[in-house]
């Protein structure tokens, strides 16, 4: 999976911050308690830290100390009626304002949009929704990237979202970035085949980037987690810590222009400090070269 944040990285460039990217993993109601003991141990590492936030902290506004939120196992109802409409509303102004947002299984749920209509109990990150019904059973899956840019990954699977591209103009357009391959055995009739298996899109100037299947089910898969993690932040991707193959995104498919985004996201973006740093620095360029003359000497 090196593959798909490698190619992240190159199309939205950016590299390693020396800091650390400050994780918050939600552990409210609706998540799984492994959730809160599992996942701070694989992302384990230097330049990233990790705690557990409640609902509760959500709506007080702790997100804002954080660069990335992982919303993970679970039941996505209930971490959305925990979180409440203030608290679905912080993670939108969370992720629009610049932060990341990682969504596995349950938390990919909670992040899809209705496929015809808005879904007021989804956080509508991304213009993906999530096909009936949910059971679809358990057990290992291959994913294969996109544009065959690296070799099958096999993945742990618990009922993960079967995801459909939809149509919404009021929401951001997803990049797929790996598929699900023929499952076998228990789930051989899942459907799943040939859909997307991992997506990633810009909310506002944030970074969103949900698995269906499960990066946080065995260790030998973390470093997927943290390769994740680190393009959410926006701190871009260690090469060191998997192969980097090739790319597989043009620069462009992660670029949204203000000029798309609703008027409210419009407003709030342009209240952020990262808007006027972005204004400033644009501005601060110096003009690009006239062309040339038509008339050759």
């Amino acid at each position: 999976m090196a593959w798909a944040f490698a190619a992240l990285v190159l199309a939205v460039g950016g590299e390693v911050d020396a800091a650390q990217a400050r994780v918050a993993i939600y552990s409210g109601h609706g998540a799984m308690p492994v959730n809160g003991d599992l996942l701070p141990n694989l992302l384990l590492d230097g330049d990233i830290a990790a705690e557990t936030l409640s609902a509760s902290d959500i709506r007080a506004g702790r997100l804002q100390g954080f660069d990335v939120v992982i919303f993970a196992a679970g039941f996505s109802s209930d971490q959305s009626a925990a979180l409440g409409q203030d608290g679905r509303d912080a993670v939108r102004r969370f992720v629009a304002a610049g932060g990341g947002y990682v969504g596995i299984c349950a938390g990919a749920y909670l992040a899809l949009a209705g496929r015809d209509t808005p879904r007021t109990d989804r956080l509508e990150l991304m213009a993906a929704a999530s096909v009936d019904p949910w059971r679809r059973g358990e057990g290992e899956v291959g994913i294969i990237p996109v544009g065959g840019s690296g070799p099958p990954c096999t993945l742990d699977y618990e009922n993960g979202p079967l995801v459909q591209l939809v149509r919404r103009r009021d929401l951001p357009a997803p990049v797929v970035l790996a598929l699900y391959d023929e499952p076998e055995g228990a789930l051989a009739r899942s459907r799943l085949a040939g859909t997307p298996a991992v997506l990633a899109a810009r909310y506002g100037i944030g970074r969103v980037l949900l698995f269906s299947p499960h990066p946080d089910r065995r260790m030998c898969r973390s470093w997927m987690l943290r390769q994740g993690v680190r393009w959410a932040s926006g701190r871009g991707v260690k090469s060191t810590e998997a192969p980097a193959w090739a790319t597989i995104l043009p620069p462009e498919r992660l670029t949204l222009p203000v000029a798309s985004l609703p008027r409210p996201m419009i407003d709030l973006l342009r209240s952020t400090r990262w808007y006027a740093q972005l204004r400033a620095l644009r501005e601060s360029r110096p003009p690009p070269p006239s062309p040339p003359s038509a008339d050759r000497h």
